[in-house]
């Protein structure tokens, strides 16, 4: 990030992209593990709901800032200031070492008990394994089938609201940010207490009315932002579902495959959008 405020050759874009897309993958598979490791079991789904109102607030008010600072002092000042942030993010996780208490281990034994039962062809079968978690797979499958969808939309949705001369059209995002805070306030303790179910069908439901509006809008423009909020809506209920689902239904030692499995799909359907 820092290097990309550097850079005036767009070549360097790429490879620096690359790197940076590297260390993303590394922090947000890593954190929602932390936060499963410090919080009950049964508690899973209100932490990640949680954990995820930093990203729905800053997606609320990120973009707005950095505009400021690219129009008034340019590119590179953003690439700056965000470096600057992550580095104040890499401070607070080194004073952050969580897993050098005790009551925040890491489980290693269950790894040890359950590879002991296991013959040598038997372990080398389940190699691919090492890297995937089996058990959090069909939220995988589910959230890439919800990232598609939702990625193909956003990805054009700017120039949509260009074409149809829609003023203002960054409030869908706006709104769609808020409402996503608010869902992620009530999505959490209703995956705990009832289970993922009442709290993904929900959300498919407004994500298809979202859909429907955004459809009808060519007809009745004034459809356009309460898409953002149905859109911000569904997405708060869905995503931490999934999330806290495949991390509970894994094994403990298990958590960080899992978190993988999980964010895998979700990246790679928004590459494909």
């Amino acid at each position: 990030t820092l290097a990309s405020g550097l850079v005036s050759d767009l070549a360097w874009m790429v490879p620096l992209r690359i790197v940076q897309g590297i260390g993303f993958a590394a922090s947000s598979t890593c954190m929602s593990v932390a936060v499963a490791d410090v919080v009950r079991k049964e508690k899973i789904g209100e932490a990640i709901g949680y954990y995820g109102l930093g990203t729905s607030l800053t997606q609320a008010v990120g973009p707005a800032i950095a505009l400021e600072i690219m129009y008034s002092r340019g590119f590179s000042a953003v690439a700056f200031v965000a470096a600057g942030m992550l580095g104040l993010s890499f401070l607070v996780t080194l004073l952050n070492r969580y897993e050098k208490i005790p009551q925040f281990a890491r489980p290693q034994a269950a790894k040890s008990i359950e590879d002991a039962g296991k013959t040598p062809d038997q372990q080398k079968k389940l190699s691919f394994w090492v890297l995937f978690e089996k058990k959090a797979v069909p939220s995988a499958i589910v959230q890439f089938t919800v990232s598609l969808a939702f990625g193909s939309i956003m990805a054009f949705l700017t120039l949509y609201a260009m074409r149809q001369n829609i003023v203002n059209a960054g409030l869908f995002f706006t709104l769609s940010a808020g409402s996503t805070v608010l869902s992620r306030l009530v999505t959490g303790r209703l995956t705990d207490r009832f289970g993922p179910i009442y709290s993904l069908a929900p959300g498919i439901l407004l994500a298809i009315m979202a859909f429907t509006a955004l459809t009808l809008n060519h007809q009745v423009s004034s459809l356009f932002f309460p898409a953002g909020v149905l859109f911000g809506l569904a997405n708060g209920m869905i995503g931490p579902a999934l999330n806290a689902t495949a991390i509970r239904r894994s094994p403990d030692h298990r958590r960080g495959a899992a978190s993988a499995t999980y964010m895998v799909p979700l990246e790679l359907a928004l590459a494909l959008a």
